[in-house]
């Protein structure tokens, strides 16, 4: 199948996250996770990403972003998993 990246995000970043079945919780601290932040919500400190699937194709990726000090907790992550 062919990949298709979003403007703005290099394919590399974005396959990631397509090929990521669990939800992925990155930060500007994580090594290499910078560029993907950046590319997803500019100038956040955190992002939860889940890729979104309709029968066996992803159709496109929901993320949400954290600004400031509050961060995503254990709690975040368990309802983005029941989703």
């Amino acid at each position: 199948d062919e990949i298709a990246s979003a403007p703005g995000i290099p394919l590399d970043l974005w396959r990631r996250i397509v090929e990521s079945r669990d939800p992925l919780l990155i930060g500007q601290g994580m090594a290499g996770d910078e560029g993907l932040v950046e590319a997803l919500a500019p100038g956040a400190r955190e992002v939860l990403a889940q890729r979104l699937v309709m029968h066996d194709r992803v159709i496109g990726a929901l993320s949400a972003a954290r600004h400031g000090e509050k961060s995503f907790g254990e709690r975040d992550m368990r309802r983005l998993l029941q989703q």
